[in-house]
């Protein structure tokens, strides 16, 4: 067992999300989580989604080896989850929404050559970061995020548990969101 004393944070504030350590907590804590939103969310919330940001926010920490009580802080962020997804359906007003017929709708028919080239370039830097992940976590990113599969349906396809597909989402989006920051 590793000594915790002796574990440092990463210079610079860099994240020390070890995946093994990740893949090992999604697997004690995955199911807990999703009961735990399961409870507390109206029928047709995305639990897996809400699971998906707690252990996005913990692969972001520095040092989650050296946090003492892991299913506290776990859950405490699961909290945290829930309240920022409270705000920012209210911002939006989400249940005030109806839902599109067609996606046509969406298209703009005055669409600048400027917002062309802008959206080429984002659709760019996104495809360069995704060819920077690992094979599988890139699959497994495009499987949920561009084919809309299910996380029941990737783990049937790739031969991953439901906890490792989480993991592997969560490391794909906080690589996304590093290499896309342009601070």
């Amino acid at each position: 067992m590793e000594d915790r004393s002796t574990h440092k944070a990463p210079p610079d504030g860099a994240a020390d999300s070890d995946p093994a350590m990740l893949d090992a907590l999604a697997r004690r804590y995955g199911a807990s989580l999703e009961r735990y939103f399961a409870r507390r969310t109206p029928a047709g919330h995305d639990v897996e989604d809400l699971v998906q940001d707690v252990f996005m926010r913990l692969a972001r920490r520095a040092n989650i080896a050296a946090i003492p009580n892991i299913e506290g802080y776990l859950f405490q962020t699961a909290g945290s989850v829930l309240k920022d997804r409270a705000r920012r359906d209210q911002f939006r007003q989400t249940r005030a929404h109806d839902p599109l017929e067609d996606d046509r709708a969406l298209a703009s028919a005055d669409a600048s050559a400027e917002r062309v080239l802008i959206g080429k370039q984002s659709m760019g830097a996104v495809e360069a970061a995704l060819l920077e992940l690992p094979e599988r976590t890139r699959d497994v990113f495009v499987l949920r995020h561009f084919e809309e599969m299910s996380v029941k349906e990737i783990c049937q396809l790739v031969g991953l548990s439901s906890r490792a597909v989480h993991y592997k989402l969560a490391e794909a989006l906080n690589h996304l969101s590093k290499a896309l920051d342009p601070s």
